[in-house]
């Protein structure tokens, strides 16, 4: 699809408000349980004060607080920001329910107003979004910043193989409810700078009729070692690179498409 298409619009400008209603957020909203579990049963994790990282529309920020965990979610996209602030509904049934604080802010330069956290998460690719090996390493060092000392930081991200196979296979996330939304998708991978640029055409039903929009969307491969290098060299130990079975990666067979990272922040100062 063409830069020049007059019905682009910036990255999530449409997509944000049907992100929900298409199923884009059931992936991280199911593994962050398993993850949960995977820290209380493995690691021994006690804590309370969660930040999920990449939170998007906030189903699971929202779930966190309906945990009650007590819940930041933060978000680089004012779009993404807006729809999860809207979806922030207090539970009727809950007397002790905290509302997640939410914020518009760059992971690259993570900066919360309150204390440290006992638990990072950032599921659903969201490293995947970061284009530069520089980027990775500035968001490293500020999640570090603010965790407590020996708290983990889980996340997960495409691997390079991953993101090469939703154009071989012809894998898609397309959508289609047969009354009101349409989403079609585009990959296309680049073994050159390691990214798939991913293309959305959006059809809504509207009262004048369907109208579209296209949205462009691009996620950076990353060398799984370099990422547990970088992981090191900002500060974090007993690195864990694991596949969605919480099995020990195995590079050959890959058989996700994702590894799992579950990193502690060290506690020198």
């Amino acid at each position: 699809m063409p830069d020049t298409t007059p019905f682009l619009v910036p990255p999530y400008t449409r997509l944000a408000e049907v992100y929900d209603r298409a199923g884009y957020t059931d992936y991280a909203l199911s593994m962050l349980p398993r993850c949960l579990n995977h820290l209380f049963t493995v690691a021994n994790w006690a804590g309370r004060h969660v930040l999920d990282l990449g939170c998007g529309t906030g189903r699971t920020t929202l779930w966190l607080a309906e945990q009650n965990y007590r819940a930041v979610g933060v978000d680089a996209n004012e779009a993404m920001i807006a729809q999860a602030r809207a979806n922030m509904v207090v539970p009727a049934d809950s007397l002790s329910f905290a509302a997640p604080d939410l914020f518009h802010m760059d992971m690259r330069a993570l900066d919360l107003p309150m204390g440290h956290m006992d638990l990072v998460v950032a599921l659903g690719s969201v490293i995947n979004a970061l284009h530069s090996l520089r980027d990775v390493e500035a968001t490293l060092s500020r999640v570090r910043g603010v965790l407590e000392p020996g708290k983990p930081f889980v996340f997960d991200l495409r691997t390079v193989e991953g993101l090469a196979s939703l154009e071989r296979t012809g894998q898609s996330d397309g959508f289609d409810n047969r009354a009101d939304l349409t989403i079609n998708v585009h990959d296309r991978f680049s073994y050159e700078t390691l990214s798939n640029v991913r293309s959305y055409t959006i059809w809504q039903r509207e009262s004048g009729g369907w109208q579209r929009t296209d949205e462009i969307h691009a996620e950076r491969g990353y060398p799984l070692a370099a990422i547990v290098a970088l992981l090191e060299r900002a500060g974090f130990e007993d690195v864990n690179v694991l596949d969605l079975a919480f099995e020990p990666f195995n590079v050959q067979a890959d058989p996700y498409g994702r590894a799992l990272f579950v990193a502690l922040r060290g506690t020198d100062t």
